[in-house]
């Protein structure tokens, strides 16, 4: 909710776009990761994400061995207490997920971002051009 009362509109974020929240400059666009962050902490979006999003972030961190032990644990709690609404599994939102991954070549995790936004009539914000691609739902490309 804003200050105003008023519900602040949903943004659905996909993992690689929060990925960029904890890169330095070697991250393409880490200036408009972290401006969607503020636009969430500020009040003006809320940002929602399938439950399996935090996993992929730090799965993300752990192949790459990009950070130490200690800075992936400081990932995981700030993720932890970053206030992204996770909805809950639902029948739907498995099935709509399920459909989209097979029918545009997509992992059903992919997948699930996309159904999501769809569900709640929202804009993905994404790094992944696979999921740019998608017509399900509107798609802001962070490249």
């Amino acid at each position: 909710m804003s200050r105003s009362g008023i519900r602040a509109p949903y943004i659905c974020v996909d993992s690689s776009v929060v990925f960029k929240w904890f890169c330095a400059d070697d991250e393409s666009s880490v200036e408009r990761a972290l401006a969607l962050l503020q636009e969430h902490i500020d009040g003006h979006v809320v940002l929602i994400a399938p439950a399996h999003m935090p996993a992929e972030v730090l799965n993300a961190f752990e192949r790459r061995r990009a950070v130490s032990d200690d800075q992936l644990q400081t990932i995981a709690q700030t993720l932890a207490e970053s206030e992204i609404l996770y909805p809950a599994w639902d029948p739907t939102l498995l099935s709509r997920a399920a459909a989209i991954a097979r029918s545009n070549g997509l992992t059903v995790y992919g997948a699930l971002f996309v159904a999501l936004a769809a569900l709640f009539e929202c804009e993905l914000v994404t790094a992944d051009r696979a999921q740019a691609r998608m017509t399900e739902c509107t798609v802001r490309l962070l490249l």
